[in-house]
C-alpha cells in the first residue's frame, strides 16, 4: 500500500475544521431562522435557551435591553456591596472574589456614565472572553485565521453562550481559564498551570475540580502544593469583605450546601447527576401514577443531602475509575472525561456551564487524537459525543410547548434539546467510567489510549 503524503495528524485537523465549519454554518442558519419565526411558534427565542425573559431582578425600561433583566448580572449586585452577602435571603454561593467583581463593576463611577453600563461592560467582557480561544488560533495553529472563524462563529452561536449572555453571567471568565490551563497542562508548564488553577478556583471554587489533570501530569506532590495554596488563597479572599470573615465563611459554606437543591431535583434545566437520577425515579414514580400528571413528577423532591450525597458517590466512582486508567487514556480524553464529570458532579450545573465542553474539542480536533482499542464502545462514545454537541450547536428554537408537553408553565417554555443534551451527557459519563473500569481491569485495554 502507498503510504499518503499527508500526516495523518493533518487529516484529522482538517476533519476537525470542517466539523467546526458545519457546526458554525448550521448554527448561523438555525439561530436566524430561529428569531424570525419564534412569534409564529408562540415561543420567546432566548427563554428555549435560557430562563424567562422577565425574572424581576431588574428595571427593564432603565437598565434592561428590551424587556430582559439579565438575572444573573442584577441578582448579586443587589447584594454585592453588603456587608456579607452571604446573609441576604437569596442564598447566593458567590464566592469572595465574584461578588468583589460585582461590586467593583456596578460602582457609582460606572453608573455615572449609565445605568445600563455596568450591563454593557459584562456583556463586553463575556464576547471577549468567548472570543480568546478562536482568536489564540490565529497566533498558534495551522490554518489559524480559519480555524478561529469557525470556532468563534460555532461558539458564539451555541446554546450555552447564548444562555450565558442572556443571564449576564460572569461564568464566562471560564472559558479562557480553563482553555489556557489545558494548554499548560498539555505543555507540562507547571508553574502557569499552579496560576490559573488557584485563579479560576478563586473564581468558582468548583473549579478545582480540574486539578485532577494537575495531579496527573505532575504527580502527588504537586497536587497536594497547588490544593493547600488554592485552600489558603480562597480563605484568604474574604478579607475582601473584611466585618465577620469567620461568619462570613460559615455562611458561604452554608449557602454552597443549600445551592445545591437551588434548582429543585428533579427538574429540568439543572444538568446535575443527581437529577439525572431525580429524571430516572420520575420516570418510575410516572409508571406507577395512574392520574399521568407529568407535571406531578417533576417538582423538585431530593433533599441537599441525598443530592450531596449522590454527588460524592458519583464524583468518588468517576475519577477513581479515570485516574486507574490514567495511564492507558489519551490526554485529551482525559481532559474531556474531566470537564463531563465538572459538569455532572455539583447539584446545580446551569446550561451556561456546558460552554466549556467547546475546549476539550478544540484540542481534540486540532490533534485528531481521541483514540481507542475496543471499536464498539469507541463508536458509541463518538456518537453520543457527537449528538451532545449537536443538540448544543446550533440552540434549537423547539420548546416543550411547541410539542404540547404538559409539563406545566415554569418548564414548558424551556428547548426540548436542553433534556435530550442533559441525558445525553450523563450516557457519556458512563460510558467513559465503563471505559476506564474496563482499562483498570487485568490483561484490558482502554477504548482511548
Amino acid at each position: 500500500m502507498t503510504p499518503s503524503l499527508i500526516p495523518d495528524s493533518l487529516k484529522y485537523r482538517f476533519l476537525g475544521l470542517i466539523t467546526f465549519a458545519n457546526l458554525a454554518w448550521l448554527s448561523l442558519i438555525v439561530v436566524s431562522l430561529g428569531m424570525l419565526v419564534s412569534s409564529y411558534i408562540d415561543a420567546r427565542y432566548s427563554e428555549t435557551v435560557s430562563f424567562f425573559v422577565q425574572d424581576g431582578w431588574c428595571v427593564p425600561q432603565s437598565q434592561g435591553f428590551g424587556s430582559h433583566c439579565f438575572g444573573d448580572f442584577y441578582a448579586p449586585i443587589t447584594i454585592a456591596s453588603d456587608i456579607n452577602p452571604w446573609a441576604s435571603n437569596l442564598n447566593l454561593a458567590y464566592s469572595p472574589v465574584s461578588f468583589a467583581y460585582f461590586n467593583l463593576i456596578s460602582n457609582n463611577f460606572f453608573l455615572g456614565i449609565s445605568l445600563k453600563f455596568p450591563l454593557y461592560l459584562n456583556i463586553f467582557l463575556t464576547l471577549l472572553a468567548i472570543s480568546l480561544p478562536g482568536l489564540q488560533s490565529i497566533k498558534q495553529n495551522l490554518g489559524g485565521f480559519a480555524e478561529a472563524k469557525w470556532i468563534l462563529t460555532a461558539m458564539l452561536t451555541a446554546t450555552p453562550f447564548l444562555a450565558l449572555i442572556d443571564r449576564g453571567s460572569n461564568n464566562f471568565l471560564l472559558i479562557p481559564f480553563l482553555y489556557f490551563y489545558v494548554i499548560a497542562i498539555r505543555s507540562q508548564r507547571m508553574r502557569n498551570a499552579f496560576l490559573i488553577l488557584v485563579l479560576m478556583s478563586l473564581w468558582k471554587p468548583q473549579m478545582f475540580i480540574f486539578a485532577f489533570l494537575f495531579l496527573t501530569t505532575f504527580g502527588f506532590k504537586e497536587a497536594i502544593k497547588v490544593s493547600l495554596v488554592t485552600f489558603a488563597a480562597i480563605l484568604a479572599s474574604f478579607v475582601l469583605y473584611p466585618n465577620g470573615v469567620l461568619t462570613n465563611i460559615s455562611d458561604w459554606i452554608s449557602n454552597s450546601r443549600s445551592y445545591q437543591t437551588y434548582s429543585p431535583i428533579p427538574g429540568l434545566g439543572n444538568y446535575s447527576f443527581a437529577n439525572f437520577v431525580g429524571y430516572i425515579d420520575s420516570v418510575f414514580r410516572l409508571i406507577s401514577d395512574d392520574s399521568g400528571a407529568i407535571k406531578n413528577t417533576l417538582i423538585g423532591s431530593m433533599n441537599s443531602s441525598t443530592v450531596s450525597l449522590i454527588s460524592i458517590l458519583f464524583g468518588i466512582f468517576a475519577f477513581g475509575s479515570l485516574y486507574l486508567a490514567r495511564n492507558k487514556v489519551s490526554q485529551n480524553y482525559q481532559i474531556l472525561a474531566t470537564t463531563i464529570f465538572f459538569l455532572l458532579i455539583p447539584g446545580t450545573t446551569f446550561v451556561y456551564y456546558l460552554a466549556l465542553l467547546l475546549v476539550p474539542l478544540i484540542f481534540i480536533t486540532r490533534d485528531g487524537e481521541l483514540r481507542g482499542n475496543l471499536p464498539w464502545l469507541r463508536t458509541w462514545a463518538y456518537l453520543t459525543y457527537g449528538l451532545l454537541l449537536f443538540t448544543l450547536v446550533p440552540a434549537w428554537p423547539v420548546s416543550f410547548r411547541n410539542i404540547g408537553s404538559p409539563l406545566g408553565q415554569i418548564n414548558e417554555q424551556l428547548g426540548v434539546h436542553l433534556l435530550l443534551s442533559h441525558v445525553l451527557l450523563c450516557v457519556l459519563a458512563v460510558l467513559i467510567i465503563l471505559d476506564c473500569a474496563l482499562a483498570s481491569l487485568p490483561k484490558k485495554v482502554s477504548i482511548i489510549s
